[in-house]
């Protein structure tokens, strides 16, 4: 290949044949080290040698995280419809100008940051009574850029997907527990119980796992990208009107007439990232069990459990594309009530 190979006659620098033109930084001095910062400050108080709480504020951050935009991106043009150029996607493009790249040219860099910023609130009894149990509350807002670290809806200006991070729930509450039930020899009821009958009511303890969350984030958007006249991974909606519905469920968790096409070429409506809230989850998985002794140094456990032991329906985040048949409803759910028995002989 000659160092300076000549130009062809559209203009454009010829680059060499089989050469990807992928990812790259720019300049190649560009790495840094990508970082990570976390602080907290707890206060906790023991009320009773088993009754401890604490509350304490949590934090971090996380500085020169990798991205991968396509900087090959058409560019969004507000004038396109006043000069003609709307259709002409190549034209936009940095590489096409020059090099007459039409694919995708993703720029390597640490341009990126998350940050995590949460109250969380805890009360622990350890076992005494035949009681112990752990509640823990948290209170929190995590914010990141698009997680998938090139999906950006708009490659270059990447900040427009800066909001509340897609695992983002900005309140957590859960509670475990384990209760040694009072039935049976040496224990409140029943104490002076024969073996047989300390056999069927005594050694059962009832356990579970409660937990509470509010809905995770997500980002309405429209079906195609005509109406701005690029290639945008994801084009938003404007919003002109209440998204709200009275009793919003899985007919109907938002209402799609509240938003339209972006109103002028060039332009990404004004719907932020992850601006909206789908549903709440709660959830309750319980256990009960019971530890037979069948000889010295042999024993055998049962176990009865149940997840979602309640069987509440959580639904899963409605279908954010506000153009379409079937927007703002919601076609799946997390697993409905499961039970399983066990028995573990140990010896």
């Amino acid at each position: 290949m000659p160092v300076n190979p000549p130009i062809g006659t559209s203009g454009r620098y010829p680059l060499p044949n089989g050469l990807n033109t992928y990812y790259f930084f720019n300049p190649p001095s560009a790495y840094r080290i990508p970082l990570a910062d976390s602080w907290n400050l707890t206060v906790q108080h023991q009320f009773t040698p088993t009754l401890t709480a604490e509350a304490g504020y949590v934090g971090n951050v996380g500085r020169h995280l990798f991205i991968n935009p396509n900087v090959n991106q058409a560019a969004l043009d507000p004038n396109c419809a006043a000069d003609g150029t709307c259709n002409d996607f190549n034209a936009r493009r940095l590489f096409y100008q020059k090099f007459g790249l039409t694919q995708g040219i993703y720029e390597t860099c640490n341009c990126d940051n998350s940050s995590y910023n949460a109250l969380q609130v805890k009360v622990q009894k350890r076992a005494s009574h035949g009681l112990d149990f752990l509640a823990t509350y948290t209170y929190g807002k995590a914010m990141a850029n698009s997680e998938t670290g090139g999906a950006f809806s708009n490659n270059l200006n990447w900040w427009q997907d800066h909001g509340p991070a897609n695992y983002d729930r900005t309140h957590t509450a859960t509670i475990s527990y384990v209760w040694e039930l009072p039935f049976g020899r040496g224990r409140q009821f029943g104490g002076s119980a024969s073996r047989t009958a300390d056999l069927v009511l005594g050694g059962w303890a009832f356990s579970g796992v409660g937990t509470f969350e509010s809905g995770l984030p997500f980002t309405l958007n429209i079906s195609g990208t005509n109406q701005v006249f690029t290639d945008l991974n994801q084009v938003r909606p404007d919003q002109i009107g209440s998204a709200s519905v009275p009793n919003p469920n899985a007919n109907l968790w938002f209402n799609p007439a509240a938003f339209t096409a972006p109103q002028s070429p060039g332009r990404n409506g004004d719907v932020r990232y992850n601006s909206f809230r789908g549903p709440g989850l709660y959830n309750f998985d319980l256990s009960l069990g019971k530890i037979f002794t069948v000889a010295e140094g042999k024993t055998l456990e049962f176990k009865w459990e149940n997840y979602n032991a309640t069987n509440h329906v959580n639904l899963a985040n409605p279908n954010p594309t506000v153009d379409v048949t079937g927007a703002g409803q919601i076609t799946a759910a997390a697993t409905m009530r499961q039970m399983q028995f066990g028995l573990h002989f140990r010896y």
